[in-house]
Protein backbone atom coordinates (compact mmCIF):
# COMPACT_ATOMS: atom_id res chain seq x y z
CA UNK A 1 0.00 0.00 0.00
CA UNK A 2 1.19 3.33 -1.10
CA UNK A 3 0.25 6.60 0.66
CA UNK A 4 1.67 9.60 -0.86
CA UNK A 5 2.87 11.82 1.83
CA UNK A 6 2.54 16.13 0.50
CA UNK A 7 5.11 18.61 1.59
CA UNK A 8 2.76 19.73 4.61
CA UNK A 9 2.36 16.09 5.87
CA UNK A 10 -0.85 14.19 5.96
CA UNK A 11 -4.12 14.51 8.41
CA UNK A 12 -4.49 12.08 11.16
CA UNK A 13 -7.68 10.76 9.30
CA UNK A 14 -5.71 10.24 6.24
CA UNK A 15 -3.08 8.25 8.12
CA UNK A 16 -5.55 6.64 9.87
CA UNK A 17 -7.44 4.95 6.62
CA UNK A 18 -4.08 4.50 5.32
CA UNK A 19 -2.73 2.20 8.18
CA UNK A 20 -6.54 0.64 8.65
CA UNK A 21 -6.38 -0.73 5.05
CA UNK A 22 -2.57 -1.82 5.87
CA UNK A 23 -3.52 -3.80 8.96
CA UNK A 24 -6.85 -5.43 7.16
CA UNK A 25 -4.36 -7.02 4.48
CA UNK A 26 -1.55 -7.57 6.49
CA UNK A 27 1.01 -5.77 4.06
CA UNK A 28 3.66 -3.18 4.16
CA UNK A 29 2.34 0.48 4.04
CA UNK A 30 5.05 2.56 2.19
CA UNK A 31 4.84 6.43 2.73
CA UNK A 32 6.06 8.13 -0.26
CA UNK A 33 7.63 11.87 0.20
CA UNK A 34 8.73 13.98 -3.33
CA UNK A 35 11.12 16.74 -2.24
CA UNK A 36 11.80 19.66 -4.88
CA UNK A 37 15.06 20.21 -4.21
CA UNK A 38 17.86 18.24 -3.22
CA UNK A 39 20.15 20.93 -1.05
CA UNK A 40 20.96 20.11 2.26
CA UNK A 41 17.88 22.77 3.83
CA UNK A 42 15.74 20.67 1.42
CA UNK A 43 17.05 17.79 2.40
CA UNK A 44 16.40 18.64 6.43
CA UNK A 45 12.95 19.76 5.45
CA UNK A 46 11.59 16.62 3.78
CA UNK A 47 12.73 14.67 6.73
CA UNK A 48 11.26 16.60 9.32
CA UNK A 49 8.41 16.07 6.74
CA UNK A 50 8.33 12.45 6.37
CA UNK A 51 9.72 11.38 9.96
CA UNK A 52 6.98 12.37 12.04
CA UNK A 53 4.32 10.68 9.64
CA UNK A 54 6.30 7.20 9.98
CA UNK A 55 6.47 7.21 13.25
CA UNK A 56 2.49 8.13 14.08
CA UNK A 57 1.86 5.35 11.17
CA UNK A 58 3.64 3.18 13.45
CA UNK A 59 2.20 3.57 16.48
CA UNK A 60 -1.51 3.31 14.68
CA UNK A 61 -0.50 -0.18 13.11
CA UNK A 62 0.54 -1.60 16.54
CA UNK A 63 3.16 -3.66 15.39
CA UNK A 64 0.82 -5.17 12.54
CA UNK A 65 2.26 -2.92 9.86
CA UNK A 66 5.23 -2.49 8.51
CA UNK A 67 6.34 1.25 7.50
CA UNK A 68 8.79 1.91 5.01
CA UNK A 69 9.57 5.91 4.67
CA UNK A 70 10.74 6.40 1.24
CA UNK A 71 12.05 10.03 -0.01
CA UNK A 72 12.31 10.67 -3.64
CA UNK A 73 13.37 13.79 -5.09
CA UNK A 74 11.93 15.23 -8.95
CA UNK A 75 8.61 14.94 -10.46
CA UNK A 76 6.19 14.32 -8.10
CA UNK A 77 3.93 12.08 -10.82
CA UNK A 78 6.74 10.62 -11.92
CA UNK A 79 8.05 8.98 -8.58
CA UNK A 80 4.27 7.81 -7.85
CA UNK A 81 3.62 6.41 -11.11
CA UNK A 82 6.68 4.58 -10.23
CA UNK A 83 5.95 3.35 -6.44
CA UNK A 84 2.21 2.51 -7.34
CA UNK A 85 3.39 0.18 -9.84
CA UNK A 86 3.70 -2.30 -7.39
CA UNK A 87 1.16 -0.93 -4.97
CA UNK A 88 -2.56 -2.68 -4.51
CA UNK A 89 -3.48 1.03 -3.04
CA UNK A 90 -2.75 4.58 -3.25
CA UNK A 91 -3.80 7.12 -0.61
CA UNK A 92 -3.98 10.18 -1.19
CA UNK A 93 -4.91 13.36 0.14
CA UNK A 94 -6.94 16.15 -1.33
CA UNK A 95 -5.72 19.97 0.19
CA UNK A 96 -8.17 21.66 2.79
CA UNK A 97 -7.52 24.85 1.50
CA UNK A 98 -6.06 25.60 -1.97
CA UNK A 99 -4.94 29.21 -2.61
CA UNK A 100 -6.66 30.12 -5.97
CA UNK A 101 -3.58 30.69 -8.07
CA UNK A 102 -2.55 27.15 -7.38
CA UNK A 103 -5.70 25.48 -7.66
CA UNK A 104 -5.64 24.38 -11.27
CA UNK A 105 -2.54 22.65 -10.69
CA UNK A 106 -3.82 20.75 -7.40
CA UNK A 107 -6.85 19.95 -8.80
CA UNK A 108 -5.27 18.68 -11.79
CA UNK A 109 -2.34 16.71 -10.08
CA UNK A 110 -4.92 14.77 -8.21
CA UNK A 111 -7.32 13.85 -11.17
CA UNK A 112 -3.79 12.73 -13.45
CA UNK A 113 -2.75 10.14 -10.68
CA UNK A 114 -6.73 8.86 -10.20
CA UNK A 115 -7.22 8.81 -13.73
CA UNK A 116 -3.72 6.76 -14.78
CA UNK A 117 -2.86 4.93 -11.77
CA UNK A 118 -3.45 1.16 -12.61
CA UNK A 119 -3.95 0.61 -8.68
CA UNK A 120 -7.30 1.35 -6.64
CA UNK A 121 -6.96 4.47 -5.33
CA UNK A 122 -8.48 6.76 -2.18
CA UNK A 123 -8.58 10.17 -1.98
CA UNK A 124 -9.20 11.72 1.74
CA UNK A 125 -10.57 15.16 1.89
CA UNK A 126 -8.18 17.13 4.08
CA UNK A 127 -10.50 18.21 6.64
CA UNK A 128 -12.65 14.92 7.04
CA UNK A 129 -14.25 14.22 8.92
CA UNK A 130 -15.08 17.75 10.41
CA UNK A 131 -15.80 18.74 6.61
CA UNK A 132 -19.22 17.46 6.76
CA UNK A 133 -20.08 19.96 9.09
CA UNK A 134 -17.73 22.95 7.63
CA UNK A 135 -18.09 21.95 3.47
CA UNK A 136 -21.83 23.44 2.97
CA UNK A 137 -22.72 24.80 6.25
CA UNK A 138 -25.31 22.08 7.08
CA UNK A 139 -25.18 19.29 9.73
CA UNK A 140 -23.97 15.77 9.07
CA UNK A 141 -26.30 12.86 8.82
CA UNK A 142 -25.41 10.62 11.89
CA UNK A 143 -27.35 7.64 12.99
CA UNK A 144 -27.92 7.42 16.39
CA UNK A 145 -25.49 9.93 17.59
CA UNK A 146 -22.72 7.81 16.00
CA UNK A 147 -21.03 8.38 12.59
CA UNK A 148 -22.42 6.77 9.85
CA UNK A 149 -21.12 3.56 8.56
CA UNK A 150 -22.76 3.42 5.38
CA UNK A 151 -20.58 3.02 2.01
CA UNK A 152 -22.14 4.35 -0.84
CA UNK A 153 -21.59 3.28 -4.88
CA UNK A 154 -22.02 5.79 -7.27
CA UNK A 155 -22.89 3.75 -10.58
CA UNK A 156 -22.93 5.37 -13.95
CA UNK A 157 -22.81 2.21 -16.55
CA UNK A 158 -23.93 -0.95 -16.15
CA UNK A 159 -20.39 -2.24 -16.76
CA UNK A 160 -18.70 -0.76 -13.90
CA UNK A 161 -21.25 -3.33 -11.18
CA UNK A 162 -19.13 -6.17 -10.91
CA UNK A 163 -15.74 -4.04 -9.45
CA UNK A 164 -17.56 -1.15 -8.10
CA UNK A 165 -20.27 -3.13 -6.42
CA UNK A 166 -17.34 -5.58 -5.40
CA UNK A 167 -15.68 -3.22 -4.12
CA UNK A 168 -18.42 -1.37 -1.67
CA UNK A 169 -19.88 -4.42 -0.60
CA UNK A 170 -16.33 -5.35 0.93
CA UNK A 171 -15.82 -2.11 2.52
CA UNK A 172 -18.84 -1.74 4.07
CA UNK A 173 -18.25 -5.76 5.64
CA UNK A 174 -15.16 -3.65 7.15
CA UNK A 175 -17.31 -1.31 8.21
CA UNK A 176 -19.87 -3.58 9.37
CA UNK A 177 -22.11 -1.20 7.95
CA UNK A 178 -24.72 -0.88 4.56
CA UNK A 179 -24.35 -0.28 1.21
CA UNK A 180 -26.42 2.58 -0.59
CA UNK A 181 -26.64 2.41 -4.38
CA UNK A 182 -26.42 6.17 -6.11
CA UNK A 183 -27.58 6.10 -9.94
CA UNK A 184 -25.21 9.02 -11.23
CA UNK A 185 -27.02 10.08 -13.76
CA UNK A 186 -30.61 10.93 -11.65
CA UNK A 187 -28.67 12.08 -8.12
CA UNK A 188 -26.82 14.97 -10.16
CA UNK A 189 -24.21 17.04 -8.30
CA UNK A 190 -26.47 17.76 -4.96
CA UNK A 191 -27.18 14.04 -4.56
CA UNK A 192 -23.56 13.03 -4.36
CA UNK A 193 -22.14 15.26 -2.34
CA UNK A 194 -25.36 14.92 0.29
CA UNK A 195 -24.81 11.25 -0.17
CA UNK A 196 -21.24 11.82 0.95
CA UNK A 197 -22.55 13.77 4.14
CA UNK A 198 -24.69 10.97 4.94
CA UNK A 199 -21.62 8.20 4.24
CA UNK A 200 -18.58 6.73 5.66
CA UNK A 201 -17.10 6.30 1.90
CA UNK A 202 -17.96 6.68 -1.60
CA UNK A 203 -17.05 4.29 -4.25
CA UNK A 204 -16.80 5.17 -7.56
CA UNK A 205 -15.67 3.56 -11.42
CA UNK A 206 -12.86 4.79 -13.31
CA UNK A 207 -12.58 3.62 -17.04
CA UNK A 208 -15.07 1.25 -18.67
CA UNK A 209 -16.68 2.32 -21.78
CA UNK A 210 -15.70 6.10 -20.50
CA UNK A 211 -12.20 5.71 -20.52
CA UNK A 212 -12.09 7.92 -17.38
CA UNK A 213 -14.05 9.93 -14.38
CA UNK A 214 -18.10 10.16 -15.56
CA UNK A 215 -19.01 13.85 -14.08
CA UNK A 216 -20.87 12.67 -11.12
CA UNK A 217 -17.05 10.70 -10.20
CA UNK A 218 -15.60 14.14 -10.59
CA UNK A 219 -17.99 15.47 -8.61
CA UNK A 220 -17.52 12.77 -5.77
CA UNK A 221 -13.74 12.96 -6.17
CA UNK A 222 -13.70 17.05 -5.96
CA UNK A 223 -16.13 18.07 -3.60
CA UNK A 224 -16.99 14.97 -1.33
CA UNK A 225 -17.05 15.32 1.98
CA UNK A 226 -15.42 11.61 2.72
CA UNK A 227 -12.84 9.44 1.17
CA UNK A 228 -13.92 8.10 -2.44
CA UNK A 229 -12.53 4.97 -3.35
CA UNK A 230 -11.70 4.87 -6.69
CA UNK A 231 -11.63 1.79 -8.50
CA UNK A 232 -10.53 0.98 -11.94
CA UNK A 233 -12.86 -0.47 -14.90
CA UNK A 234 -11.37 -2.60 -17.63
CA UNK A 235 -12.44 -0.86 -20.69
CA UNK A 236 -12.92 -4.66 -22.23
CA UNK A 237 -15.80 -5.30 -19.65
CA UNK A 238 -18.78 -7.25 -20.55
CA UNK A 239 -22.17 -5.13 -20.05
CA UNK A 240 -23.13 -6.39 -16.71
CA UNK A 241 -26.91 -4.84 -16.76
CA UNK A 242 -28.14 -8.34 -15.52
CA UNK A 243 -26.40 -7.64 -12.09
CA UNK A 244 -28.62 -4.64 -11.15
CA UNK A 245 -32.22 -3.41 -12.81
CA UNK A 246 -30.40 -0.50 -14.96
CA UNK A 247 -32.69 1.99 -16.50
CA UNK A 248 -30.70 5.04 -18.10
CA UNK A 249 -32.70 8.25 -18.45
CA UNK A 250 -33.44 9.34 -21.72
Amino acid sequence: MLLCVGRHGVGAATLRVATTRARRTGGVLRLLHVAETTTPMGLEEAQQCLDPVAEAARSLGGGAVRVEPVLAFGEVLDHVWGAAATAALVVLERPAVVRLGGLRRRTSLTTALVEHLEAPVVVVPGLWPTARVAADGLPPVWHGGREPRTVGVLLDEPAECRQVVGAGLESAAALGGAVELLRGWEVGRAGVVAASRGSSLLVVGRGGRAGGLSVSGRVALHESVCPVLVVPVPPAEEDLATVLPFRRAR
